[in-house]
């Protein structure tokens, strides 16, 4: 989780307790909790929403379509050949 050990966790979990204080601990936990939710499902549906852009522009196995910088390479080269 986020590559924090447990030791860390503690840590965080006993300065929130000292800052926050035992009575809004429960309610801040909650609220941070529900922002982190809202924002994995917005990053989840901004994702979602790129990949099917994605796939209606760009079919995977469409051929006509330059892949990468060895495609640019061979059209270069193409072209001094003609040019030869």
């Amino acid at each position: 989780m986020f590559g924090l050990g447990i030791w860390e966790i503690l840590v965080i979990g006993v300065a929130a307790l000292i800052f926050i204080g035992p009575d809004k601990l429960p309610g801040a936990a909650r609220k941070t909790a529900r922002m982190v939710g809202d924002l994995r499902r917005t990053a989840d549906s901004f994702r979602a929403e790129l990949m099917s852009d994605r796939i209606i522009e760009v079919e995977p196995n469409d051929e006509s379509v330059p892949r990468g910088a060895d495609a640019d390479v061979s059209q270069e080269q193409e072209n001094i050949d003609d040019i030869s």
